[in-house]
């Protein structure tokens, strides 16, 4: 499935028509909170709301690299496992990874729709507020402390404010499934023709 995004996003790149301003590579810094945590299933509430930042180098007007780093703590909801034994806890929930993704201005020249792969590491941190961690691990495979490989795609849209200032709308699988954000531009502008 992975593949089957990445291959649309390259085929739309390709199609897309080319635009009147010359391309000028750059980076892109931006900073975004979540609006859905990761870690619905557990019935759990945020207590420190997603954050979001990277960067993205835009080396060519279709395709960018970037480095992206978040954060998010969740309370799970009390969980009843079997008779005598229920637990919550807090989950600390640190992604750092690397994107690629591909873009496309089809819709309109401040519009832009890109999509991609990220793969980095997951850092998962357990604090009990009820129950035991070994029982925790017994019942739901959970380890008080873990680190993890991360495989995603992400889709999301950004609206140019300006040639520098822009907002975006994510959708994805990090430690929100849902982030809207800023942009801005870093560098030079390039020249209008």
């Amino acid at each position: 499935m992975k593949t089957y995004i990445l291959l649309l996003w390259i085929s739309l790149a390709v199609f897309t028509s080319v635009s009147a301003q010359p391309f000028k590579p750059h980076v892109r810094a931006y900073a975004g909170m979540g609006l859905f945590p990761t870690y619905l299933k557990d019935h759990s509430k945020m207590k420190f709301i997603p954050l979001t930042a990277g960067v993205d180098c835009h080396l060519s007007r279709h395709f960018s690299l970037g480095l992206s780093a978040a954060h998010s703590v969740t309370e799970s909801g009390l969980q009843q496992f079997r008779p005598g034994f229920q637990a919550q806890w807090d989950n600390h929930f640190t992604v750092v990874a690397l994107r690629f993704s591909g873009q496309s201005r089809m819709l309109a020249e401040r519009w832009q729709v890109y999509g991609g792969m990220l793969a980095g590491l997951t850092m998962t941190r357990i604090a009990m507020i009820e129950g035991e961690v070994e029982k925790l691990r017994e019942e739901r495979g959970i380890d008080q402390q873990a680190v993890n490989p991360l495989y995603t795609a992400f889709l999301g849209a950004r609206y140019d404010f300006n040639p520098r200032v822009g907002g975006y709308l994510e959708l994805g699988l990090g430690a929100s499934v849902l982030t809207m954000g800023a942009s801005m531009r870093i560098g030079k502008l390039p020249k209008r023709r």
